[in-house]
């Protein structure tokens, strides 16, 4: 065991040792366990070369005592969920179809909750597993169970699976699986599926949410978001909701295909300053976008901070299959409210206070101010400066939590790339900022400086579809 242990060993004798350790703790329990608890460790420990965990898994996964097959469970439900080896995960997942682990589920949809690029959800060994342990039941519907806590037909005593990190991979998963939203919508929707706990108010979120404003959340943090929308009792909030609601039982099926969080406030504004936007078709709206930007200087962010990204896309033509009439209406929307010189103006004296600080790039939320009657008004961007915690970076904007919540019925987000005043090259989102997009599920601006007086615009979504909005100037 101590030669199992030693770093010191090359790699074959620390391989040799495992098996001579293994092989002499058969015969006591006590002994057993011992050299359990210490392959554990080195198994854990990302430091153990790879073949070797490859092996002690082995060992640990292949022990079918009844107290080793217990022991191993609760191993596989703690490591599966963070361990990067997807030969180990294989080993894991195999052993917990085999062994029948229930318990494994919620770690199991936790570890298919992490993308596999080339690989289908559907093909991936995760989902091999939990078929072979809920046998008949489509994967959609078991990953729906165990984001409302109930795998299978019974609800489990695993007490991961109330963990608010099951729940929310869980219905990333689903997300991947159902990128139209339909079968969520359908499962969502069903009366016949009844949840308890924290999964009762969410359900109950969801079925608001899908049949008041016909939305479904894709992300964890559009699930929280339309948690808060629901959860508040603010006069104002509830007046908001009834208000979009109104609304969007007057728009066609077209027009609330893909419909979204992110699509609600700009439908609202809409609705009180151009109502005519809402009787338009998706072909209305996007000849009307592309007549707007038609003429208007274009800056094509080529260059990336790792130098690994060239010109993009940024006409509305470029992304034609990718935006829907949500979409376009809120590019819409943001265009007319961040078009205006007074907003230009605001915009470059957060710059110059953004240019001065060398610790972090400047951000927050753009939102129309209601007046009393609750009819959208006046169009302002709120500064959200960093903490001292997220000043990461000059060339980074992070958002802060009382950000994102003050957010929820805001316009869009966005942040300044202001660190020179031709900064041109970098006009756009960069892939941190697009990732931030899919990860939140909100409509964002990024306003980037390309002389003193002039700031480049450019909208982007979760989806990566990113507009050129042209230039403002207090002088326009």
């Amino acid at each position: 065991m101590l030669d199992t242990r030693n770093p010191e060993l090359r790699l074959s004798q620390r391989l040799e040792a495992a098996d001579l350790a293994w092989a002499g703790v058969q015969g006591t329990p006590e002994d057993r366990a011992k050299a359990r608890e210490i392959f554990k460790s080195l198994v854990w420990s990302d430091a153990t070369p790879r073949p070797l965990r490859l092996k002690l898994a082995e060992h640990l996964l292949n022990d079918e005592t009844p107290e080793g097959l217990a022991d191993s469970e609760s191993f596989v439900v703690l490591r599966l969920p963070t361990e990067p080896d997807r030969s180990l995960v294989g080993l894991m997942a195999l052993a917990s179809a085999r062994y029948g682990w229930t318990d494994a589920a919620p770690s199991l949809v936790r570890k298919l909750a992490d993308p596999v690029p080339g690989v289908e959800d559907e093909e991936r060994i995760e989902a091999l597993a939990l078929q072979r342990l809920y046998p008949g039941k489509p994967l959609d519907r078991l990953v729906f169970d165990i984001f409302l806590g109930r795998p299978g037909d019974a609800a489990s005593g695993s007490p991961a699976i109330f963990d608010d990190r099951v729940r929310t991979d869980a219905w990333a998963v689903l997300s991947r699986l159902d990128p139209d939203g339909s079968v969520r919508r359908r499962l969502v929707m069903d009366r016949s599926v009844v949840a308890t706990g924290p999964a009762s108010a969410i359900l109950g979120d969801l079925r608001a949410a899908a049949g008041e404003l016909r939305v479904m959340p894709s992300t964890a943090m559009e699930l929280a978001w339309l948690s808060r929308l629901r959860e508040t009792d603010e006069p104002e909030a509830r007046r908001w909701w009834h208000r979009v609601s109104e609304i969007i039982d007057n728009l066609s099926r077209e027009q609330t295909e893909g419909l979204a969080l992110r699509h609600l406030e700009p439908i609202r504004i809409a609705g009180d300053t151009d109502p005519s936007l809402l009787r338009a078709s998706k072909a209305d709206l996007f000849a009307t976008l592309e007549s707007r930007l038609d003429g208007r200087p274009r800056n094509r962010r080529t260059a990336e901070l790792d130098g690994s990204r060239g010109r993009s896309p940024e006409r509305p033509r470029d992304w034609a299959d990718d935006l829907v009439w949500g979409d376009l209406l809120s590019i819409l929307v943001i265009d007319g409210a961040v078009s205006t010189p007074e907003f230009a103006r605001v915009m470059l004296q957060q710059a110059e206070l953004d240019r001065d600080d060398r610790k972090t790039e400047y951000g927050g939320v753009v939102e129309a101010v209601s007046d009393a009657a609750g009819r959208a008004g006046e169009v302002r961007a709120v500064l959200f400066p960093p903490r001292p915690r997220d000043r990461v970076s000059d060339e980074r904007f992070i958002a802060s939590q009382d950000m994102i919540e003050y957010s929820d019925r805001a316009l869009a987000h966005y942040h300044l790339q202001v660190q020179r005043a031709k900064n041109y090259q970098y006009a756009g989102p960069s892939s941190g900022d697009l990732r931030y997009a899919a990860l939140s599920g909100r409509s964002c601006v990024v306003f980037t400086s390309l002389r003193d007086d002039r700031l480049g615009v450019d909208y982007y979504q979760p989806n990566g579809a990113t507009i050129d909005l042209g230039e403002i100037s207090p002088a326009d």
